[in-house]
């Protein structure tokens, strides 16, 4: 599913990160800084790891191959 920004909206001009895996606070504090958060990656809760906070990202996808998962990033 890819999703499209319009232009003159507010994501179109936010900084936009994306998360492969991880823990959850580098992502809230991304959010909390303002920028637009997508997060490929599991959802299994653990010590590290909320999942709740996926409800707030832009875009998100769960993967539960990490070790697997490739990127490829175009600017």
């Amino acid at each position: 599913m890819m999703y499209k920004v319009l232009k003159g909206t507010d994501i179109e001009n936010t900084p936009h990160v994306l998360f492969i895996g991880g823990w959850t606070k580098p992502i809230q504090d991304a959010l909390d800084r303002g920028y637009t958060v997508s997060y490929i990656g599991s959802y299994t809760k653990h010590i590290y790891f909320d999942g709740t906070i996926l409800e707030k990202c832009f875009y998100n996808k769960e993967n539960r191959h990490n070790k697997h998962t490739r990127v490829c990033v175009l600017c």
